[in-house]
C-alpha cells in the first residue's frame, strides 16, 4: 500500500475531521477526487464524507471527477447518490456536471449521470445546453443520441438564436444533422434578424453571415455538398432569402463551388430573385470570379 494511503488510514481512524476544508473550501474529499486517488475517495465515502459538499467556486467532488473524467469515482460518488444537479458559477461560468462532460467528450459519464437524472435542459449564460454543445462538435452522433433519447429539446435555442441543427451545418456534421431531423427539427429557421442579433451581440457582429441565415445558407457559404444535399432531402427551403434578400443561391455563387450552384439550380433555386442592392446570383458570380458559373 502506497505511504499516502497508510498516513491517510492512520488519520482518518484517529478521529480526523474527514470534512475539514482549505480556505477556499476545498475538502479532501475534492482533492481525492482531483488526484484520482480512488482508495482514498472510497474510505472518504466510508468516513460519511459530506458528499455534496461545494468550494468556493459551487465546485462540488462530483464536478471535479466529471472534469477530469475519472469514470471509476464519478460511479463511487453516485453509489452514494451524490448530487448531479449541483452546478458551478464563478463569474461568468455557469456549468452542470452534464454540461461539462459534453463539452469534454465524457461519454461514458455522461450516460451515467443521465441515468441518475442529470438536466438536459440546463444552460449556461449564453443558452447553451448539453445537445446545442453537443452539436458543435465533430463525430459526435452517439452524444446526441443519447441526449435526444433522454428528451433533450432539439428546438432549443442559445441567447443568440442558434440553434442545434444551425450548429451542425456549421460544423459539417452530416450524420447530427439526419438525426436531428428524424426528430423533426426545424430545418428552416434561421438564427435571428439583424434586429434582434444586434440586441444580444456587438455591433461588431451584427453583418456576421450568420444573422437571418438557415441552416442550408450557412452549408453553402461553407462549402459543405454534403450537408447541402442532405438538407435538400430533408425538404429545406432553397428559395428562402435573409433580410435583404439572400438566398443560399447566393452564398453558392460567391464562394464556389459549381457543385453546390448546380445542385441547387436542379432543386428549383431561383435565379430570378434580387438582393435589396439590385444584385442577382449569376452577377455575384461574375463579381467573384467564378466564370465557370453559368446559368
Amino acid at each position: 500500500m502506497k505511504v499516502r494511503s497508510i498516513l491517510f488510514i492512520f488519520l482518518l481512524y484517529n478521529v480526523v475531521d474527514v470534512n475539514q476544508c482549505r480556505d477556499d473550501c476545498n475538502t479532501p474529499l475534492h482533492m481525492a477526487c482531483h488526484n484520482d486517488h480512488k482508495d482514498i475517495v472510497s474510505l472518504l465515502l466510508k468516513k460519511n464524507h459530506s458528499i455534496n459538499v461545494c468550494n468556493k467556486k459551487g465546485i462540488t467532488p462530483l464536478f471535479v471527477a466529471c472534469e477530469k473524467g475519472y469514470t471509476e469515482i464519478v460511479e463511487a460518488l453516485l453509489e452514494r447518490n451524490a448530487d448531479v444537479n449541483i452546478s458551478m458559477k464563478d463569474g461568468k461560468i455557469h456549468l452542470s456536471p452534464l454540461l461539462l462532460v459534453t463539452e469534454k467528450g465524457h461519454y461514458s459519464i455522461m450516460k451515467k449521470l443521465l441515468e441518475k437524472n442529470a438536466d438536459v435542459k440546463f444552460h449556461d449564460i449564453e443558452g447553451f445546453t448539453p445537445l446545442l454543445v453537443a452539436c458543435e462538435k465533430k463525430n459526435n452522433i452517439e452524444m446526441v443520441r443519447l441526449l435526444i433519447k433522454y428528451k433533450a429539446n432539439v428546438y432549443m435555442r442559445t441567447y443568440t438564436g442558434a440553434s442545434p441543427i444551425i450548429f451542425a451545418s456549421s460544423h459539417g456534421n452530416i450524420e447530427i444533422i439526419r438525426l436531428l431531423s428524424e426528430y423533426n427539427a426545424d430545418i428552416n429557421s434561421g438564427v435571428p434578424s439583424v434586429q434582434q442579433y444586434a440586441r444580444l451581440k456587438s455591433k461588431e457582429y451584427i453583418f456576421d453571415v450568420m444573422v437571418g441565415s438557415s441552416p442550408l445558407h450557412i452549408a453553402c457559404c461553407l462549402g459543405h455538398f454534403e450537408i447541402v444535399e442532405c438538407l435538400l432531402q430533408y425538404n429545406a427551403a432553397v428559395n428562402l432569402s435573409k433580410e435583404d434578400g439572400t438566398t443560399p443561391l447566393f452564398y453558392a455563387c460567391k464562394l464556389g463551388p459549381d457543385s453546390i450552384v448546380r445542385l441547387l439550380l436542379d432543386n428549383g433555386a431561383d435565379i430570378r430573385l434580387c438582393r435589396d442592392d439590385g444584385k442577382t446570383p449569376l452577377a455575384i458570380a461574375k463579381e467573384n470570379g467564378h466564370k465557370y458559373i453559368e446559368m
